[in-house]
């Protein structure tokens, strides 16, 4: 896992931990899209949905 340090203000951290992360954060989903079509035999949007109605 890759560690970053921010300085700034909260706006300037949180937008730049969104800026230097989004490819890890695209890549995580595409892994859970995969493991819940493999594993559960649900689409990425039918495992949302059914976690929607759990809530």
């Amino acid at each position: 896992m890759r560690t970053i340090e921010l300085k700034g203000s909260s706006f300037e951290i949180g937008f730049k931990h969104g800026e230097v992360g989004r490819n890890e954060v695209h890549r995580s989903l595409l892994t859970y899209e995969e493991l819940f079509k493999g594993y559960a035999l649900l689409s990425w949007k039918e495992a949302r949905e059914k976690a929607l109605l759990q809530s």
